[in-house]
């Protein structure tokens, strides 16, 4: 139905329909009008019954979630981590990651849920249209829970991504290693030993 309207003013319908979201959210605060139009825009609500699974475990994370009305699990396994309701945010931080990470829970509805959902790439064009909004967004952008699979060590705070990342590549470098010599190829794991040390 919105496709059929002009484009000013399906921005003022969809401004009208994510105000709630765009008033509440310190992350959209400060921004120029403009730029809540365009955002807006680029909503999508999801309504989740009770059982429903928004995220498995795996899924290439390709959005950011705002829940507006309901509650949320994150599950590891069986095991609930994590329970979400209004004004939560869940995803990863986009602006941390040139590529989409893959979540590292399942995220299931516990009750009717009403979800705001932005897609990464509708985010960043958003902001690369509005450069003065980007540092004020990314820095008032509290994400709840990050669903992003940091591949860290079971047991150690997978929460503190930011300086995870050369941690994260030493480990995947080490893992790989393990993988050659399992293979036999011996003189190719000296030789990168040789080179890594």
């Amino acid at each position: 139905v919105l496709k059929g309207f002009p484009e000013c003013l399906q921005a003022d319908i969809c401004l009208h329909l994510n105000r709630t979201l765009l008033q509440n959210c310190k992350a959209f605060k400060g921004s120029t009008k403009g730029c809540l139009r365009a955002l807006a825009m680029k909503f999508k609500t999801t309504h989740a019954p009770p059982g429903d699974t928004l995220v498995h475990a795996g899924d290439v994370l390709t959005a950011l979630y705002f829940i507006s009305r309901g509650s949320i699990e994150i599950l590891r396994g069986d095991v609930v981590v994590a329970i979400l309701g209004k004004n939560d945010i869940f995803g990863e931080p986009i602006n941390l990651y040139p590529r989409p990470g893959k979540s590292n829970a399942d995220v299931r509805a516990l009750t009717y849920c009403d979800l705001h959902k932005i897609l990464r790439e509708d985010i960043l064009e958003v902001l690369d249209m509005y450069p003065e909004f980007v540092e004020h967004f990314w820095s008032n952008l509290e994400i709840t829970f990050n669903l992003r699979d940091t591949n860290m060590i079971p047991g150690s705070p997978s929460s503190d991504d930011s300086t995870g990342g050369g941690f994260n590549k030493l480990r995947r470098r080490k893992l790989s290693f393990r993988r050659r010599t399992e293979k036999g190829h011996l003189s190719s794991l000296l030789l990168h030993l040789a080179l890594f040390y």
